[in-house]
Parts: structure tokens; C-alpha cells; sequence
């Protein structure tokens, strides 16, 4: 399983190049003002894969890491059809959903994690995730985790934000370091626009 792929716009579905040296400080920043750090920080969320606005020209919801941590805490029980995502950006237009869009418009204040593979404990993803991104995150066990072959879901605020156009960069980057430790992680997470599932249990949860 992957967190979501979204099918919808598949223009962005590109390998990164290399990253020069000092290249992530020229990237230029979307035109709306550079966001400061804060818990109350509002991402673009919906409601299952076919959740789309860009016909109706609404706006998608929003949901705060604090929401975010509660569920965590009392995650949802319904089929994934149905489950609740997010995409870690506060970029949330009827376009949101574009990989395009969220490259040159969003502004993101969070890193998700996917692990699918390797049945590791919750105690070996705590430590090797706190290593890489911080203490202020969320773990928790994905919808089709099961005690045989558990599956992980990180999601990790970061204290400045980051453009659409850096994002890419940075998720390669972190994954390469979960690889250094042994994690295989998802890398459509580079993909600007990729929905992550939000805590939702299964059979197993943690």
C-alpha cells in the first residue's frame, strides 16, 4: 500500500536532479507571504481519493495539527474509500490537488513519513524519526497494518517552512536518510501534491 496516490494530475511525476551546492536558499518563495511557524498552522485536507473541487471551484478543507494529533489519539474507523487526508501544505484552492500548483503556490510546514515495509517496531521508527526530524511529531500504524506486517505513518512539524519548489528536495533527502538506518520509505512523497492518509485504524494500531 502507498499513502494515496493521486492520479488525478500526473504532470509533476518527476525524478529530482541533484541538488547544488546552495541551491535550496535560491529557490524563489510563492508570492503570498512567507508563513511563521505555529502549532495552529491549517493544511489542506479532504475526505477520500475522489475528493476533488477543482470543477466546483471550492475550497478544500483545512485541518490544524492539533486535530491532527487527536486523531491520532481516537483515529477514525472507516474504509480508506472514505478516509480523511491531508496533503502538508496550507495551500487549499480548488487547484490543491494539481502537483503543478502545489509546486508553485504551496507552503509547507510538515514532513510525512511512509513505511510500508520491513515490519519494524513502533520503538525502532520512534527513534530513527526523532534522529532525523524532531520530537514534534505523530506516529502512528497505517489502516492495513497488521501485528505480522506492520506499517508506519510519521508525520513531523518542521519549524520553517518550506516552498512547493524546495519540497521535492527536502523529501528525497529524507528519505535517503531513513535508508542510511534501514527504512524503506515511499518515494511518492516526493510528489508535491501526494494525499497522506490520516490516522485511521485497522486491524492493528498504534
Amino acid at each position: 500500500m502507498n499513502a494515496g496516490i493521486d492520479w488525478e494530475d500526473q504532470s509533476m511525476l518527476t525524478s529530482y536532479p541533484p541538488i547544488a551546492d546552495g541551491e535550496l536558499d535560491s529557490i524563489p518563495w510563492p508570492q503570498h507571504p512567507r508563513p511563521t511557524f505555529s502549532h495552529g498552522v491549517q493544511f489542506c485536507s479532504g475526505t477520500g481519493q475522489h475528493d476533488t473541487r477543482q470543477s466546483s471551484g471550492d475550497d478544500y478543507d483545512l485541518i490544524s495539527w492539533a486535530k491532527i494529533v487527536d486523531m491520532a489519539v481516537h483515529p477514525t474507523t472507516v474504509d480508506k474509500a472514505v478516509g480523511r487526508w491531508f496533503i502538508p501544505s496550507t495551500y487549499n484552492h480548488p487547484d490543491a490537488r494539481s502537483f503543478q500548483r502545489q509546486t508553485e503556490a504551496g507552503v509547507y510546514q510538515a514532513i510525512p513519513v511512509d513505511i510500508d515495509c520491513g515490519n519494524h517496531s513502533l520503538e525502532a521508527v520512534t527513534e530513527a524519526t526523532q534522529a532525523i526530524l524532531g520530537d514534534c511529531l505523530v506516529i502512528h500504524s497505517s489502516r492495513s497494518s497488521k501485528p505480522d506486517n506492520r506499517k508506519w505513518r510519521a508525520i513531523a512539524m518542521i519549524a520553517e517552512p518550506l516552498a512547493g519548489s524546495a519540497y521535492g528536495h527536502i523529501q528525497r533527502a529524507v528519505i535517503d536518510l531513513y535508508q542510511e538506518r534501514g527504512f524503506t520509505l515511499d518515494p511518492a512523497l516526493e510528489r508535491a501534491a501526494q494525499l497522506i492518509y490520516l490516522p485511521n485504524a485497522g486491524e492493528f494500531y498504534q
